[in-house]
């Protein structure tokens, strides 16, 4: 096994239309990697590692999910090697167990509630937080709503994994053949700061990404903030004109020390509220 097969793109598999989804836009992912789509369906249930699959409906469940999961991949005409295993236990530990050697591990969100855990469910909140690699939580586009095609990220002057951060965003920018929105953040720090300021670390980023448009705005307050009050005015001045698999929410790029604010960012998913921006997140590590 060569290396790029040993780091897959996993996708959390549950029969849901946003898993399907999710994998859908994972493909992506993937053929820029030049690696393998792996597609995960847990099936909760006892298993000793040794002993012949277990039958039983959630067996047969996933089974079920992941040829759905295959088959809407394979629909999308896109070269790419597609993978399908169920795993027995939790989603997130399977997920998570997956991420030590993953390029990115892959979830939909789902829900509403007042903390984190009931805004994007308790697999996403788990994998986002315990993964070893990046994590990305796919939010899809609002029906009916024209949506843009963008990747916002929120810089400081030097915390400690900024530059993390911003290669993942570049990166992401260029999968997605997406403009790049810089949130210069600095602005709320007080007093004198030693580190480089954003704009000219961002030029540095830039001439190793020279076919990625970059936007610096600078904001107070933190990113999604900034995004609950600025959505539509991004998706208006940056507009879908490519086709990426399915219609997704823009992503917002994150560090792992600002998974709280995840769920901020994703949103409800049965009414809009102010405060949410309703995009995709994409957690750097």
């Amino acid at each position: 096994m060569t290396d790029h097969e040993s780091t897959p793109v996993v996708v959390g598999i549950d029969g849901s239309i946003a898993a399907i989804e999710t994998a859908q836009w994972a493909v992506g992912e993937a053929r820029a990697r030049d690696v393998p789509l792996r597609l995960i369906s847990c099936a909760n249930v006892p298993h000793t590692l040794g002993d012949s699959t277990p039958d039983g409906p959630e067996v047969e469940y996933a089974r079920t999910s992941l040829r759905e999961a295959s088959a809407a991949v394979a629909a999308t005409d896109e070269s790419v090697k597609v993978e399908a295993e169920i795993s027995f236990g939790p989603p997130s530990n399977a997920l998570i167990a997956e991420s030590r050697h993953a390029a990115m591990v892959c979830v939909g969100s789902v829900g509403i509630g007042a903390v984190a855990r009931a805004v994007l469910g308790s697999t996403a909140v788990d994998v986002a937080q315990g993964a070893h690699c990046p994590v990305a939580i796919i939010r899809p586009a609002t029906r009916g709503r024209d949506v843009g095609n963008w990747v916002a990220v929120g810089s400081e002057n030097q915390p400690a994994d900024d530059d993390t951060v911003l290669r993942t965003a570049f990166d992401e920018a260029r999968v997605r053949h997406a403009p790049l929105v810089v949130v210069d953040l600095s602005c709320n720090t007080l007093g004198t700061t030693t580190g480089q300021p954003v704009g000219i670390r961002v030029d540095g980023w830039r001439q190793h990404y020279p076919d990625v448009d970059v936007d610096v705005i600078e904001a107070r307050g933190a990113l999604a903030e900034f995004l609950a009050d600025n959505r539509d005015e991004l998706d208006r001045r940056y507009p879908r004109t490519v086709a990426l698999g399915p219609v997704v929410s823009p992503s917002a790029v994150l560090g792992s020390a600002d998974v709280a604010e995840a769920a901020r960012i994703v949103g409800p998913h049965d009414h809009a509220l102010r405060e949410h921006a309703m995009c995709s997140v994409l957690v750097a590590r």
